[in-house]
């Protein structure tokens, strides 16, 4: 077992004790993980005592390495067992090791480190944060919207400890805050996790999909009028889909969503623009290069273009998170969308 791999500070620490808390409660206590915190600790046990070649993975390197699966393996792996915990995946494989050691010389290496990043310019930016007080919703993979005419956020749904969940917790801001869990009630979007809340800017929140068990994706799409409280069902996607990544194009209640993972464990590399009279528009991608097709990614709109553009950063492709950032430009002439893929910067 490894104390620190993923989560930095406090949060690592706290999970890690955890587990050796488990462990104790089990009276099968791990001796030598004080001693041998890190993959560089457990390289230097095998180094300084004669062995010539050793290579150290965590368990989600090697999983994601090619010398133990392959993409079409890990796919076949889904097939017998549907499976979207890759949170818990990763922070869980990166606690534990595999090491191997020869005797005959050799390179001494981490395998499956991350090669040099590029360098992208890019801006610092500082973010405070506030604690809140009161009752801490415990719900995991739900979606927030901010209802700032309120005063509040809203984490909508999600897994809560048992099952999955239609309320929702809302925080005040402010000195004192609470939260509090409002439910939906009848005629509105039923529970659901793996879903995406998008404010259109025109005092409406778009709900697009989600799921409830990994082999059960929605295609149902709701939005929620902030000034009336209430949801009320719009235009459904052409396919099921959850885990996909969506940003408002701030114009006429204009939306983009970029890849997500329908009913089978490949993830689409369609690209869709909300059109409120119309429904969903599936783009025209073009330029040299092709998105992968990916679920889990980061989408984000420039605030400096005429034109909407932005980026699609990371992202899962075949139980891997990939090293994809692309930049995207759409061309919009009346309702027609095309989307235009216009530059590629490989990490």
């Amino acid at each position: 077992m490894l104390l620190e791999q993923i989560l930095p500070g406090g949060e690592q620490h706290h999970f890690a004790s955890t587990m050796l808390g488990h462990f104790g409660k089990l009276n099968t206590q791990l001796k030598s993980v004080g001693t041998y915190p890190t993959l560089g600790h457990q390289l230097d046990r095998f180094c300084t005592r004669g062995w010539g070649s050793v290579e150290a993975w965590t368990l989600w390197q090697a999983w994601a390495d090619s010398k133990f699966f392959s993409p079409a393996e890990r796919r076949k792996l889904d097939e017998v067992e549907p499976f979207d915990e890759w949170e818990e995946f990763a922070l869980f494989g990166s606690h534990y090791c595999l090491i191997h050691a020869k005797t005959k010389a050799g390179e001494v290496k981490v395998a499956g480190q991350t090669p040099a990043v590029v360098e992208i310019p890019s801006e610092p930016l500082t973010v405070l944060f506030d604690g809140i007080s009161g009752q801490k919703g415990q719900r995991r993979f739900a979606a927030a919207m901010a209802l700032p005419e309120q005063g509040a956020a809203v984490n909508v749904m999600g897994l809560g400890t048992k099952t999955r969940l239609q309320s929702c917790d809302i925080y005040s801001y402010g000195q004192g805050s609470k939260a509090r869990e409002l439910a939906f009630g009848e005629g509105g979007p039923s529970s659901r996790m793996c879903h995406t809340l998008t404010d259109l800017g025109d005092g409406r929140v778009l709900l697009a999909g989600g799921r409830s068990g990994p082999a059960s994706p929605m295609k149902d799409c709701w939005l929620f009028d902030k000034s009336a409280g209430a949801w009320s069902k719009t235009h459904d996607l052409p396919a099921p889909l959850y885990r996909h990544s969506v940003v408002s194009l701030r114009r006429d209640g204009l939306a983009l969503l970029a890849g997500g993972r329908g009913a089978t464990s490949a993830g689409s590399a369609e690209f869709l623009v909300y059109v409120p009279q119309e429904g969903w528009v599936v783009c025209e991608v073009v330029g040299d290069e092709k998105p992968l097709a990916v679920y889990g990614a980061a989408l984000g709109l420039r605030e400096d273009s005429d034109s909407p553009a932005g980026i699609l950063a990371g992202g899962l492709k075949d139980g891997v998170i990939t090293n994809q950032l692309l930049t995207w430009e759409l061309d919009i002439s009346g309702l027609k969308v095309r989307g235009c893929l216009s530059r590629k910067i490989e990490l």
